[in-house]
């Protein structure tokens, strides 16, 4: 039963690197309606949302209601937004912090988390600026950089508004998060269109991924983001049902990694303890109801994690001896010990971007498979993984 459980599973992680079906095109995806046609639904492939909880969408016959529930905001009820069909008239009487003609024609990322959300929907080609170029990993977009078709905007609350403005993009896509917020406010103050995305709200990797519905509805691209999510979907979800019928024992992990003297460690209703719960192993925290970061002091670390069989380590780290040399107690730690310690960083570009920061946001499937390689390699015998990788003793 084991073996035909083994090999079940390593086909699905085997379909996991599979391409994302391309979708015919339904929306208008460039320029304009000729006319407006009262009768008229312009929208007619439209996205459902099924994990995430950070927006909604509301659609009319040629405008769309998008309301954005970041952290800051959410007491008020939200941000709004106005999507309005090129070709057809803004409608009177509408509430919204910004409208936006759609399908827009160019967008600034202020994150990489967005880029791959691009990439997908086939509209690569409209990013005129992103906040630092350093950390982009998608070799389209880095040949795009070193044609000098992206500028660089300015990472986080250091965006340059002057540069935006000459640039006249039609979306500024950026976070809520911290000094952002004020970032959102002065770029508004200059009379720019930006809209927040807030995806590392979220609770659920598919939560996450979902995000890329919302890029979408700037470009009209709903139908191909609908189609490339529930592809997505469709795999994370057959795969985690898999390991919970097949694995016969669920390993402890916990993650994180030390900052500013205090371990980070990923709250318990956060999305990478979903994703430890969905790859067959019991996470240290999984009763903390926080989906944010817990800062524990290296003494409470091991108190609770010291017998933990796996480390998940979020961090860059290259070596155990650079995390050792870091935190010398580490070595207490029974997955140090054992050599069990992966970081996600087996996709780092030349001047250290993280493409686990980028592509992985919009594969939270891959980031599953490669969990059960770690967690329960008898499943998945001669697997690869994608986006982490062991740590090895540095040789000398």
């Amino acid at each position: 039963m084991l073996a035909s459980n083994a090999a079940w599973v390593a086909a699905l992680l085997l379909t996991a690197s599979s391409p994302i079906p391309a979708a015919a095109e339904g929306n208008i995806l460039s320029g304009r309606a000729q006319r407006y046609d009262l009768g008229r639904d312009y929208f007619p492939d439209k996205i459902s949302i099924d994990y995430a909880q950070g927006f909604q969408v509301e659609y009319r016959r040629h405008y769309k209601l998008v309301t954005v529930f970041a952290q800051s905001s959410r007491p008020e009820g939200g941000i709004r937004y106005l999507l309005v069909q090129r070709g057809t008239p803004i409608p009177a009487g509408i509430e919204a912090e910004q409208v936006f003609r759609t399908p827009v024609d160019t967008i600034v990322t202020l994150s990489t988390t967005y880029l791959s959300f691009l990439e997908g929907l086939g509209i690569g080609d409209r990013l005129i600026a992103h906040g630092g170029l350093d950390w982009v990993n998608s070799p389209t977009i880095r040949a795009r950089i070193e044609r000098g078709l992206v500028s660089e905007a300015g990472i986080g609350a250091a965006a340059n508004p002057e540069l935006l403005m000459t640039l006249q993009p039609g979306l500024i896509m950026t976070s809520d998060a911290g000094a952002l917020s004020g970032l959102r406010t002065r770029l508004r103050a200059a009379g720019l269109p930006v809209a927040v995305n807030v995806e590392h709200f979220e609770s659920h990797p598919l939560g996450r991924a979902e995000w890329g519905k919302f890029i979408s509805l700037f470009f009209n691209r709903e139908r191909q983001a609908q189609e490339q999510f529930q592809a997505i979907a469709g795999r994370y979800q057959r795969l985690a049902k898999r390991i919970r019928d097949a694995a016969q024992h669920r390993p402890s992990a916990f993650a994180g990694n030390l900052m500013r003297g205090l371990w980070q460690a990923p709250g318990g209703a956060s999305y990478m303890a979903r994703l430890i719960e969905d790859a067959g192993a019991d996470y240290v925290w999984n009763d903390d109801r926080s989906n944010g970061s817990l800062p524990l002091d290296i003494e409470t670390l091991i108190e609770v994690a010291s017998s933990s069989e796996y480390w998940i380590d979020l961090g860059a780290s290259r070596s155990l001896q650079e995390l050792a040399a870091a935190e010398p107690r580490c070595r207490h730690l029974a997955a140090f010990r054992l050599g069990r310690v992966f970081s996600g960083s087996a996709r780092l570009n030349r001047f250290g971007g993280n493409d686990f920061w980028e592509s992985g946001v919009a594969r939270p499937d891959l980031l599953l498979a490669d969990l059960v390689r770690i967690f329960h390699p008898q499943l998945s015998p001669g697997g690869k993984l994608v986006y982490y990788r062991r740590l090895e003793e540095a040789r000398p």
